[in-house]
């Protein structure tokens, strides 16, 4: 059995990615640039999106101390 509101939300997105495309530099959208001149060790938190079969997808991640 099909969930209609999750087939909508699908829809959606499928059709707001068409008309809004990203512009991705090498296959990944990376919202967050850091120049060359400010070179650091990484930072603990980041995220990259990414299309995988027609969807956005946003990868967002944090480094927790034990």
């Amino acid at each position: 059995m099909k969930n209609s509101r999750l087939e909508r939300l699908r829809r959606k997105m499928r059709e707001y990615h068409r008309h809004h495309p990203w512009r991705l530099d090498g296959g990944l959208f990376i919202p967050h640039e850091y120049p060359e001149a400010e070179v650091k060790p990484l930072s603990w938190w980041d995220d990259v999106g990414f299309i995988l079969n027609g969807r956005r997808v946003i990868v967002r991640w944090l480094l927790m101390a034990n």
